[in-house]
This record gives structure tokens, C-alpha cells and sequence, in this order.
């Protein structure tokens, strides 16, 4: 959600400066003002739901809602009262996701045993094949994407898709890729 958000207040930024400049080309000075407002309205309907709910309360009951949804693997709907008293319905779709490769995202080197001599080629103890064949195995036991849409004064806001897998001991966390 946080994405969404940093997203949102850019394509209002972004907006705002095509405007100005289609203004200003079609109605010179006078056109860039009203273009750039124009532009910023444009990208200001679907921002202002996710800066409304933008409060680290706000973000908790909504994080709160998705995982619910997460808990039960069904797709969830959910009201919240804003900080602000503003009435928002949180829906959360639940998809399956695949397991990622590695719990880490990144390549891990296959270990090689380090002895007193020097064979002609490199051996690799028992012990670290075992460990490297845990490490390359993910250790979540779940994965599932979310999709947010949140419901607010006649709008409605997408604040993005997020994976998400299960650890061994039972807990959600965000993932990458």
C-alpha cells in the first residue's frame, strides 16, 4: 500500500505538468495554469482515497483486513472508520501464488569442504550438501497474492497487488518477485 501511495502522488505530479505544458502550447501562459490544474484533478480522484487512509492507523486496519483475508485464503470484505471518520471499505482478493525458489532472493554458493591436501578436485563434506540443499529449498509453506481495492466517498482506490508466504511458524510476511 505504501507503493500505491508514493505511485499515486506522482501521477498527480505528473498529471499536473502535462497539463501545463498541452495548456501552454494550445493557450499559451494562460492555458499552462488551467492545464496543470486540470491534469492534477485528473490524477486526484484515486489519490485521495489512499492519502485519506494514509495514517499509520489507517494503514494498520487496513493491513489488518488483508491479513484476515490471508488467515482464511478467502477474499474478504471489510469496513473501516478513517482517523478522520471517513466510512471505507477495504475488499482484499486472496489468489494463489507460487513458492519462491529460495526464502532469500538471492543465489546461494554451493559450498565446497576445505581439507590439508589438495585433491584434484574440490570435495564438498556431507554436511554442507545438506545445508545447502535446505537453504536452496523455501522454507514458507504458502504463498498468495492480495489485490486491495479500497471503497471511499463514491471512489474506489486499487492499492496494488502484494505476495505474501507463510513461514514454518505460521506468520505472513510480504515478498518480492
Amino acid at each position: 500500500m505504501d507503493k500505491a501511495v508514493s505511485d499515486c502522488v506522482a501521477s498527480v505530479a505528473i498529471g499536473a505538468i502535462s497539463g501545463a505544458v498541452i495548456g501552454g502550447v494550445l493557450g499559451g501562459n494562460r492555458g499552462m495554469g488551467q492545464g496543470a490544474a486540470i491534469g492534477a484533478v485528473a490524477g486526484v480522484g484515486r489519490c485521495a482515497i489512499l492519502i485519506e487512509i494514509a495514517a499509520a492507523e489507517d494503514r494498520a486496519k487496513v493491513r489488518e483486513a488483508e491479513l484476515a483475508a490471508l488467515q482464511t485464503d478467502k477474499s474478504q470484505t471489510r469496513s473501516i472508520r478513517t482517523r478522520n471518520g471517513k466510512s471505507a471499505t477495504v475488499r482484499t482478493r486472496v489468489t494463489p501464488a507460487p513458492l519462491p525458489a529460495t526464502k532469500a532472493e538471492k543465489p546461494v554458493q554451493a559450498p565446497v569442504a576445505q581439507s590439508n591436501t589438495t585433491p584434484a578436485a574440490p570435495q564438498t563434506s556431507a554436511t554442507a550438501v545438506a545445508s545447502y540443499a535446505e537453504e536452496l529449498n523455501s522454507d514458507y509453506t504458502a504463498c498468495r497474492f492480495t489485490e486491495l481495492l479500497i471503497d471511499m466517498d463514491g471512489g474506489t482506490a486499487d492499492a496494488g497487488k502484494q505476495k505474501w508466504c507463510k513461514g514454518s511458524q505460521g506468520d505472513w510476511e510480504p515478498v518480492t518477485g
